[in-house]
Protein backbone atom coordinates (compact mmCIF):
# COMPACT_ATOMS: atom_id res chain seq x y z
CA UNK A 1 0.00 0.00 0.00
CA UNK A 2 1.41 3.39 -1.01
CA UNK A 3 1.55 6.19 1.50
CA UNK A 4 -0.63 9.20 0.88
CA UNK A 5 1.30 12.15 -0.66
CA UNK A 6 1.78 15.16 1.60
CA UNK A 7 -0.47 18.16 1.24
CA UNK A 8 1.11 21.40 0.05
CA UNK A 9 0.56 23.02 3.45
CA UNK A 10 2.44 20.12 5.11
CA UNK A 11 5.36 20.48 2.68
CA UNK A 12 5.46 24.20 3.44
CA UNK A 13 5.30 23.55 7.20
CA UNK A 14 8.26 21.15 6.86
CA UNK A 15 10.16 23.96 5.12
CA UNK A 16 9.49 26.46 7.91
CA UNK A 17 10.42 23.94 10.64
CA UNK A 18 13.64 22.97 8.84
CA UNK A 19 14.68 26.60 8.33
CA UNK A 20 14.23 27.12 12.08
CA UNK A 21 16.09 23.89 12.91
CA UNK A 22 18.98 24.99 10.69
CA UNK A 23 18.89 28.39 12.45
CA UNK A 24 19.00 30.19 9.13
CA UNK A 25 19.23 33.97 9.59
CA UNK A 26 16.16 34.62 7.45
CA UNK A 27 12.66 35.96 7.67
CA UNK A 28 9.97 33.86 6.00
CA UNK A 29 6.95 35.68 4.61
CA UNK A 30 3.87 33.74 3.52
CA UNK A 31 2.62 35.39 0.36
CA UNK A 32 -1.09 34.73 0.61
CA UNK A 33 -4.20 36.75 1.18
CA UNK A 34 -5.86 39.65 -0.54
CA UNK A 35 -3.74 41.05 -3.35
CA UNK A 36 -1.32 38.13 -3.46
CA UNK A 37 -3.10 35.74 -5.82
CA UNK A 38 -0.64 33.88 -8.07
CA UNK A 39 2.43 34.95 -6.07
CA UNK A 40 4.95 32.30 -4.95
CA UNK A 41 4.14 30.69 -1.60
CA UNK A 42 7.08 32.16 0.32
CA UNK A 43 9.42 35.11 0.22
CA UNK A 44 12.68 34.45 2.07
CA UNK A 45 14.64 37.54 3.16
CA UNK A 46 18.10 37.44 4.72
CA UNK A 47 21.21 39.52 5.36
CA UNK A 48 23.16 41.41 2.68
CA UNK A 49 20.06 41.98 0.53
CA UNK A 50 19.41 38.25 0.14
CA UNK A 51 15.98 37.20 -0.99
CA UNK A 52 14.51 34.13 -2.61
CA UNK A 53 11.05 33.18 -3.82
CA UNK A 54 9.89 29.61 -3.12
CA UNK A 55 6.86 27.76 -4.50
CA UNK A 56 5.54 24.47 -3.10
CA UNK A 57 3.52 21.88 -4.99
CA UNK A 58 2.29 18.39 -4.21
CA UNK A 59 4.38 15.78 -6.01
CA UNK A 60 1.34 13.92 -7.30
CA UNK A 61 -1.03 16.59 -8.62
CA UNK A 62 0.65 19.94 -8.08
CA UNK A 63 0.83 22.28 -11.05
CA UNK A 64 1.01 26.01 -11.59
CA UNK A 65 -2.19 27.92 -12.20
CA UNK A 66 -2.27 30.01 -15.39
CA UNK A 67 -1.82 33.16 -13.27
CA UNK A 68 1.19 31.66 -11.51
CA UNK A 69 2.75 30.57 -14.79
CA UNK A 70 2.43 34.11 -16.18
CA UNK A 71 3.75 35.82 -13.03
CA UNK A 72 6.63 33.37 -12.55
CA UNK A 73 7.65 33.85 -16.18
CA UNK A 74 7.68 37.62 -15.68
CA UNK A 75 9.65 37.36 -12.43
CA UNK A 76 12.18 35.07 -14.11
CA UNK A 77 12.54 37.51 -17.03
CA UNK A 78 13.50 40.11 -14.42
CA UNK A 79 16.12 37.76 -12.96
CA UNK A 80 14.07 36.49 -10.03
CA UNK A 81 13.87 32.72 -10.30
CA UNK A 82 11.04 30.88 -8.60
CA UNK A 83 12.12 27.32 -7.79
CA UNK A 84 9.30 24.86 -7.22
CA UNK A 85 9.68 22.22 -4.52
CA UNK A 86 7.73 19.11 -3.64
CA UNK A 87 9.75 18.59 -0.45
CA UNK A 88 10.10 21.15 2.33
CA UNK A 89 13.42 19.79 3.56
CA UNK A 90 14.95 20.05 0.08
CA UNK A 91 13.66 23.62 -0.16
CA UNK A 92 15.30 24.54 3.16
CA UNK A 93 18.60 23.00 2.03
CA UNK A 94 18.35 25.01 -1.21
CA UNK A 95 17.80 28.23 0.75
CA UNK A 96 20.70 27.39 3.06
CA UNK A 97 23.02 26.79 0.09
CA UNK A 98 21.87 29.94 -1.73
CA UNK A 99 22.30 32.04 1.41
CA UNK A 100 25.81 30.72 2.05
CA UNK A 101 26.83 31.44 -1.55
CA UNK A 102 25.31 34.92 -1.35
CA UNK A 103 27.14 35.76 1.89
CA UNK A 104 30.45 34.51 0.46
CA UNK A 105 30.07 36.98 -2.42
CA UNK A 106 29.82 39.94 -0.05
Amino acid sequence: MRSKPKLEKTIEADFVKECKRLKLPVKLRKMNGLGYASWPDRLVVGPFSFFQWIEFKRPDIGKLSPGQADLFEELEAWGHGVPIFTDGFAAAKFVEDQLKAHILCQ
